[in-house]
């Protein structure tokens, strides 16, 4: 027997195995390509949303304590001054949500969109993504802030067990829209729940 015969003789003895083991190489290599595919457009979606979230922000400064606005005013460019607050919020006959980004701000912050109309009233604005969440329509609207530093969220029962702050009760006065309405300076893919309060 030739080594020609000798390899159609295996090739056709085994032929079930070869295929199997073909298309088991046709799948794998399919799996890692659409893998890496995915991998490129989940990463570009999430890099997307969270620019979105910035709005026409480059560059934010945080710090622990507040300073004066007027020390923006000598900064180049366009520059707002924002307090920010974490809280959980509620309306009469809803449960809490929590994760409530509250934003003192001016009317600087809405950059080119500028600010809703009525700016800046008597109350708090919030966006849809907050409005849906409380899930009720109401005209007030009472936010508890976390805590300033560690410690467990006030939302949680842990944050309750010794939490002797009163709600903060406000009116609501508008919905938010434009670029800003979704600022948020945290990461995750969550809902971005704001409520802007106007300071003068």
């Amino acid at each position: 027997m030739t080594s020609l015969a000798l390899v159609r003789a295996g090739l056709a003895r085994h032929a079930v195995a070869h295929a199997a083991a073909a298309v088991g190489v046709a799948v794998a290599a399919m799996v890692l390509a659409g893998a890496l595919l995915l991998g490129s457009s989940l990463r570009q979606s999430l890099r997307d949303v969270a620019i979105g979230r910035l709005g026409w922000v480059e560059r934010a400064l945080l710090t622990e304590r507040p300073f004066r606005a007027a020390l923006a005013d000598g900064l180049p460019g366009r520059v707002a001054p924002v307090l920010v607050a974490r809280a959980s919020a509620r309306v009469p006959g809803a449960a809490a949500i929590g994760k409530v980004m509250v934003l003192g701000v001016d009317e600087r912050f809405f950059g080119a969109d500028g600010p809703p109309a009525g700016w800046p009233g008597q109350g708090v604005w919030i966006n849809d993504e907050c409005a849906d969440s409380l899930k009720a329509e109401s005209t007030r609207l009472a936010l508890t802030l976390g805590p300033a530093g560690g410690g467990p969220p006030r939302e949680s029962l842990l944050g309750q067990a010794d939490d002797k702050s009163a709600p903060w009760e406000v009116a609501i006065t508008g919905r938010l829209t434009g670029t800003m309405a979704h600022f948020q300076l945290s990461d995750g893919t969550g809902p971005a729940r704001v409520a802007v309060i106007p300071i003068t």
